[in-house]
């Protein structure tokens, strides 16, 4: 084909498909374009909300625990941090989120934080975060861990366990005496994690 009937064809083309260009672009703005603008404006909301949200938080943190935030502490990690729970939908991770900042600015935390603790957060279910703490229990709850958390907690066994499983999946929980969902331990990254955020 020459480039003369290309041209010609493309210019037949056109004017075929002009009438419906004007259709399909009116629906495109009416139907996606402006919910998408509104979309991405809630979600913009919503993401600075979640983000004042973790910082008065770990203000308030600060201030309970009589903190002289370090003014050496890296900017690069507080954005890190704001950044993920930018992103967080539940009201308990946002809350570890600012545990973790402000055991980043507690000069006698700071030392604890590991960057990979932003990644593990952010990976946290909302039962993760409320049960985390308490496996920073010393000795043997009754009957089992999981069953004493489960009643703690009001859930079922199977429930708790699957949580269990995932912190342990998270190298946040290790064995104890060859199983991970009956009587988890704080792993020595659990620990840590632990020592910084509670």
């Amino acid at each position: 084909m020459d480039e003369e009937t290309k041209t010609v064809i493309q210019a037949v083309v056109k004017e075929v498909a002009a009438p419906f260009t004007g259709v399909v672009t009116d629906l495109v703005g009416i139907c996606g374009g402006d919910r998408l603008k509104r979309f991405r404006e809630r979600k913009r909301e919503r993401q600075d909300q979640n983000e004042r949200d973790t910082v008065e938080a770990a203000a308030k943190l600060v201030d309970l625990r009589d903190i002289k935030p370090d003014p050496n502490t890296s900017p690069e990690f507080v954005e890190e941090i704001l950044d993920a729970a930018k992103d967080c939908g539940t009201a308990e991770v946002r809350e570890m989120f600012a545990r973790l900042l402000a055991g980043l600015v507690d000069p006698a935390r700071s030392p604890l934080y590991r960057r990979e603790f932003v990644q593990i957060v952010s990976q946290l279910e909302p039962l993760e975060a409320q049960l985390l703490p308490l496996l920073n229990v010393g000795g043997e709850l009754a009957p089992n861990r999981k069953v004493f958390l489960a009643q703690r907690l009001g859930m079922s066994d199977d429930v708790v366990a699957n949580a269990l499983t995932h912190l342990f999946k998270l190298g946040l929980t290790n064995t104890a005496e060859g199983t991970t969902v009956v009587n988890p331990q704080p792993s020595t990254l659990g620990r840590q994690f632990l020592a910084l955020v509670t």
